[in-house]
């Protein structure tokens, strides 16, 4: 599967009348001088704009899609081949990530691991082929299949002697981030269907919040906390939701956030 494929079925043909886009919060802020780890379609305003300076490396970041192989119409590896021969990398590296990335390889690591093997060629978009394979696996007029989105959830790594840091900061965030309308009741909801497919989740539930915390001596500082959402939308009320819940993970304000705007 390519790595960039998550939100392709959120982008939309072109217009003949570019629509104007509203300044993103980063534009409006004028105290804001340094964005780290900027996604590309939640930063594309500030892309094209003067004002900033976007610098780009290469990394093993990646967008996936995990298939479970054990069980159902995706246990046929006919069929996976068949959905990854439907993917236009290309167009999904021009388009829905602006030309900042390269097209992913059937591998589960990127290119610069030894693991994966560079003899393998690139595959292409063969929708031909695609069809030839669903109709050998007895798909052909196609299935229905469950998707399954992670949890909003709250990773921390920390070095050696910094346990007790990581679960204060933690436990203060999550008691923070319980107070939004609706969080609770939306990881209430995730955490059902993950159990119901996949069994009991390894995450600690602190003040109704997944969490995982886990000791980590390599990171480039002391303790690293991530927020974890499952969706990536970045228009209309989703978009609202989705980062008002992370700016309250990490907002350094005494009161809570209640709607981004």
């Amino acid at each position: 599967m390519t790595k960039e494929l998550a939100n392709e079925h959120k982008s939309s043909p072109s217009r003949s009348t570019p629509r104007a886009r509203k300044p993103t919060a980063f534009q409006r802020d004028a105290k804001l001088k340094t964005l780290c780890n900027m996604p590309v379609l939640a930063g594309v305003g500030l892309l094209n704009d003067p004002n900033f300076d976007i610098i780009s490396l290469k990394s093993t970041t990646h967008q996936q899609v995990h298939m479970r192989c054990d069980d159902g119409p995706l246990k046929d590896a006919r069929v996976r081949r068949a959905i990854a021969l439907t993917l236009d990398r290309d167009k999904l590296v021009a388009g829905l990530m602006k030309g900042r990335a390269l097209p992913g390889n059937d591998s589960p690591f990127a290119s610069v691991y030894p693991s994966t093997d560079p003899t393998v060629p690139q595959r292409k978009q063969d929708i031909a082929q695609a069809k030839q394979l669903m109709e050998a696996a007895g798909a052909g007029k196609g299935f229905k299949v469950t998707l399954t989105t992670e949890r909003y959830c709250l990773l921390a790594q920390y070095h050696t002697g910094w346990a007790d840091a990581a679960e204060q900061l933690i436990d203060k965030v999550t008691r923070r981030l319980a107070r939004l309308p609706g969080l609770l009741e939306f990881n209430a909801a995730q955490i059902g269907l993950f159990e119901k497919h996949y069994g009991e989740t390894d995450h600690r539930l602190i003040n109704g919040i997944p969490c995982l915390l886990w000791n980590d001596d390599e990171c480039s500082v002391p303790m690293v906390v991530t927020s974890e959402y499952p969706d990536e939308t970045i228009y209309g009320r989703a978009f609202i939701v989705v980062t008002t819940h992370k700016l309250n993970s990490f907002w350094p304000l005494t009161k809570p956030i209640s709607k981004f705007k």
